[in-house]
């Protein structure tokens, strides 16, 4: 029997010839389109032997020309019709845009601008968008000559409240098609004219049905919700992409679901810099709530989604503390033991620096969301996504990644009880 050699990459079987002149078993291929990090399943077969080896393949971004003018121009735009107030050029600071957070932008205006909070500020940095925001303040301190202003990245539009509404689209329609009337039905289709915003549209790309409802996604409270909490969790938990694309005089956001393949970063490559590794749990596991008309006992359990359920033999409870509480009347035992959980905290968070320039990942296509896994120095390979993304305006990005999927710290605590 003949020796055979053959690899797995991408998923696609290949065949190696063997080279008599070079004595190596070879293989001709186009490389992948997929910058970074590709792993190659190896077999050898010799008669009834098989040997099986991994190594790694390094895809890298074909360079980009130089240009050379690193000239940053903002241009304010009125909130309520999107015609331009300012263009002017500014000194960034950091650009900061966070999931977890919704953490502020900082840039810097030799001159006060005639511009106030909620009016859009759109960044470009050689011809191409770096930064599209909405302005929370400008301020100038009296040590200094500069103009300081505070901005938000443009989800952060949606930071307000929403009655619990056509919930019942998430699962008819799709998740995408539920967040674009939710957002027309408060600034384009308002019963109150005067608050609409006629330059903003919405497209749903997608329509992913999923069979649950708001509070699953996010707190509720007096039939009340937050939508970016609504939102940033939606990119979290269910991988979908929201896209602002500005022209003259609309914007419009497209929301869809990613398709792409989850990005493999390797932090043992040298284009990734700074990396650490954060973890550390601080939670209670089951309430215990006195009420003093019944002279009763109300309990509620932490399950290892960080759900909460009455049932104290549900198969997926976790261990821990126990915090012991009082309230006057029964019907407040739950909403009081419910907010206990909400002190909980679950950091498992990856933080490392990435070379703008690199040619060994496509630092184009990350954004807030994106699905990665990290291989550590240790071989470990973790499944999570970027929940931050910092710009100070040098070589490196700074990514953070949010917590680790809520399963993965349910294998810690399981390893602790055992």
């Amino acid at each position: 029997m003949e020796d055979n050699v053959k690899i797995i990459l991408d998923n696609e079987e290949y065949e190696l010839v063997y080279n008599e002149q070079t004595d190596l078993y070879e293989l001709s291929l186009e490389a992948p389109l997929e910058t970074g990090v590709h792993n190659i399943e190896v077999s050898y077969t010799s008669g009834d032997d098989t040997a099986i080896d991994d190594i790694d393949l390094i895809v890298l971004k074909l360079e980009e020309k130089e240009i050379p003018s690193e000239e940053t121009i903002a241009y304010f735009l009125d909130k309520m019709t999107l015609e331009i107030l300012e263009v002017v050029q500014l000194s960034i600071e950091e650009i900061n845009r966070d999931l977890e957070t919704n953490g502020n932008s900082l840039f810097t205006s030799i001159k006060k601008l005639n511009i106030e909070e909620g009016d859009f500020i759109y960044l470009k940095k050689n011809d191409k968008t770096n930064f599209l925001g909405i302005v929370v303040s400008q301020e100038k301190s009296s040590d200094s000559v500069l103009y300081t202003i505070t901005c938000k990245d443009i989800l952060s539009l949606f930071d307000i409240s929403m009655f619990v509404e056509n919930e019942e689209l998430i699962s008819s329609t799709g998740i995408e098609d539920f967040i674009k009337q939710t957002i027309e039905s408060e600034f384009i289709n308002n019963t109150d004219t005067f608050v609409n915003r006629e330059f903003l549209s919405v497209e749903a790309l997608t329509h992913s049905k999923k069979n649950i409802s708001i509070s699953s996604i996010v707190t509720v409270s007096n039939n009340m919700y937050n939508l970016l909490t609504f939102i940033n969790n939606a990119i979290k938990n269910y991988d979908l992409d929201f896209s602002f694309i500005l022209n003259k005089d609309t914007i419009k956001l497209q929301i869809a679901s990613k398709t792409e393949d989850k990005m493999l970063i390797d932090a043992t490559t040298s284009d990734i810099s700074n990396y650490t590794e954060v973890f550390s749990l601080n939670y209670t596991a089951k309430v215990e709530c006195y009420i003093n008309t019944t002279k009763t006992k109300y309990y509620r359990y932490l399950l290892n989604d960080r759900k909460t359920t009455t049932n104290k033999d549900d198969p997926n409870r976790i261990s821990g503390k126990t915090q012991k509480i009082t309230v006057e009347n029964e019907e407040d035992a739950e909403q009081a033991s419910i907010d206990v959980f909400k002190g909980n905290s679950y950091e498992h968070n990856i933080t490392f620096e990435i070379l703008k320039k690199s040619k060994l990942y496509d630092v184009s296509k990350i954004n807030l969301g994106t699905p990665i896994l990290i291989k550590t120095q240790n071989n470990i390979i973790q499944d999570t996504y970027i929940s931050k993304i910092v710009d100070n305006n040098h070589n490196y990005l700074t990514l953070s990644c949010g917590n680790i999927r809520i399963d993965y710290i349910d294998k810690v605590l399981q390893e602790r009880r055992n």
